[in-house]
C-alpha cells in the first residue's frame, strides 16, 4: 500500500482528529485509491500512533462512505460513484442559496470585494493549468458565502458533501471540470448581490451548481 515518503508528526492531544483528517485528505485526493486495501497496522506505524486511533478513524470513514469493510477480511478504499456528483449537487444548490438568503433576511454583510478577488484568482489559475489552485479558491467562494450566513449546522452539512464532491472532482476528472464559465457565473452573482436584485443572485447561484451537473456530462463524455 503506497503511503506519503514524508508525514507531519501529530499533536498527541488532537490524535485521533488529526489521524482521521490525514485519511480523509489521502482519500479524498487519490492518494489511497479507490479500492485499495487498507492496513492499519502500515499507517500506524507511518503516523507514528498506536492502531487505536486508526481503527477508530476508519470505522468513522465507514459511516461517513469513505471506506467499506468486510468482517474478518478486507477494509478497502470505498470504489468511487461519479454519478453520485448528479446527486449532491442539487442538495449543495439548494443549502448554499438558503445560506444567500439568510444573509439578505438576517441583513449580514457577505464580503463581496474578496469574492472578486477570489474569483480572479480562480479564473487566472484556470488560464495557468493549476487545477488545485482552482479548486482551493472555487471552494473559498463559496465557503465565505455559506460561512457568512453564520449557521454552524448549515456549515457543517455542506462540507461533508462537498468532501465527496472533491473527491470525485480530483480522482475522476483531475480537477478539470471547473471551466471559465463558472468564473463568468460567480461574476454575475455579485454583481447581482450589489444591485440587491437578491431574488435573482440566489436564483444565479442555485442555477450555477446545477450547471455544474451539465459540464460534469461534458466532461464526462470527454473521458
Amino acid at each position: 500500500m503506497p503511503l506519503p515518503a514524508t508525514v507531519m508528526s501529530l499533536d498527541r492531544e488532537l490524535i485521533r482528529n488529526q489521524v482521521y483528517k490525514t485519511l480523509l485528505i489521502w482519500i479524498v485526493e487519490g492518494i489511497l485509491q479507490p479500492d485499495e486495501k487498507i492496513n492499519d497496522a502500515e499507517i500506524a506505524k507511518k503516523l507514528g500512533v498506536s492502531r487505536t486511533p486508526v481503527r477508530e478513524s476508519i470505522r468513522k470513514l465507514e459511516d461517513e462512505g469513505f471506506i467499506e469493510t468486510s468482517a474478518q477480511k478486507w477494509t478497502k478504499v470505498a470504489r468511487l460513484n461519479v454519478d453520485q456528483l448528479k446527486e449532491l449537487i442539487p442538495i449543495i444548490a439548494e443549502l448554499e442559496t438558503l445560506a444567500l438568503k439568510t444573509i439578505v433576511d438576517k441583513g449580514l454583510k457577505l464580503d463581496t470585494n474578496k469574492l472578486y478577488e477570489l474569483n480572479e484568482k480562480m479564473e487566472s489559475s484556470i488560464g495557468t493549468g493549476n487545477y488545485m489552485n482552482t479548486h482551493e479558491y472555487d471552494l473559498s467562494f463559496h465557503n465565505l458565502i455559506i460561512s457568512t450566513a453564520a449557521n454552524s449546522e448549515l456549515s457543517k452539512t455542506v462540507s461533508n458533501l462537498k468532501i465527496k464532491l472533491k473527491r470525485i472532482d480530483m480522482i475522476f476528472f483531475k480537477g478539470n471540470i471547473l471551466e471559465i464559465d463558472s468564473c463568468k457565473e460567480h461574476k454575475l452573482i455579485i454583481d447581482d448581490y450589489l444591485n440587491r436584485d437578491f431574488t435573482e443572485a440566489q436564483l444565479k447561484l442555485k442555477n450555477h451548481w446545477l450547471d455544474g451537473i451539465k459540464r460534469f456530462e461534458k466532461m464526462k463524455n470527454k473521458l
